[in-house]
């Protein structure tokens, strides 16, 4: 007999259902199994490789396009401090 319950929302629930799937859950997986899911994992890494290698492509242009603007920067910087001097100022921290 199969212990058979509503809960407190109005569902049926099958205690004896629930004990079977678990211990299913728990028992190691057989070859065919392992085979099944190698295969799925395979399909999926070769997918995602794509897009990462992608990603590191799109990284690497990111990374070039910022050097060169902080070496545009930095020589426009380099031009004003060596134009005028007057030009660097410091700043005080407020204390409170």
């Amino acid at each position: 007999m199969a212990k058979i319950v509503t809960s407190a929302r109005g569902e049926k629930v099958d205690f004896d259902l629930i004990g079977i799937k678990n211990a299913m859950a728990a028992l190691p997986a057989n070859d065919n199994v392992k085979k099944r899911e190698r295969f799925i994992n395979k399909k999926r890494r070769r997918g995602l490789k794509r897009r990462v290698d992608e990603m590191a492509q799109t990284k690497r242009l990111e990374e070039a396009n910022f050097a060169s603007a902080t070496e545009s920067l930095v020589d426009a910087t380099e031009d004003v401090v060596e134009s005028d001097d007057t030009t660097q100022t410091k700043t005080r921290r407020k204390v409170k």
